[in-house]
């Protein structure tokens, strides 16, 4: 069985496939699949499902930086509200977001100068000590 969007003539648009591309999407399929794949790969939970693997979709998109709307795509979900209510706390803080920036922004400043704050101000009274001395 293959995890496919269905085809265009289906009825229902079938979310699997067997091997020939016929939809064969009812829920004890996809049920019976999982049991076997339960069964073939050691370390899985056994109350691991279907639903377990969208999850985890959905979770690497978002790690790797996917926008809301790719993600409501990739999960064929009606809205992103949908979306934003069951995957928005993976989704990094605003806040956060913009400290993050900010800092980088700052940092990379500072480093362009090369000297500090209080160097340029030393510097620059030494500078009018010294046309006040020449005058």
């Amino acid at each position: 069985m293959m995890v496919t969007r269905g085809s265009a003539t289906s009825r229902v648009g079938a979310l699997a496939a067997n091997g020939l591309g016929v939809d064969c999407a009812p829920p004890w399929s996809i049920e019976r699949a999982m049991r076997d794949v339960r069964r073939k790969v050691d370390g899985l939970p056994e109350k691991f499902c279907f639903h377990d693997l969208r999850h985890y979709l959905a979770s690497l998109l978002i790690a790797s930086g996917a926008d809301i709307k790719t993600v409501q795509a990739r999960m064929r979900h009606a809205s992103a509200r949908t979306t934003l209510d069951t995957y928005g706390h993976l989704w990094r803080d605003a806040d956060e977001s913009t400290r993050s920036a900010i800092g980088v922004v700052i940092t990379e400043r500072m480093d362009s100068l090369g000297a500090t704050a209080d160097a340029l101000r030393t510097e620059t009274t030494s500078r009018l000590h010294r046309r006040r001395s020449q005058a």
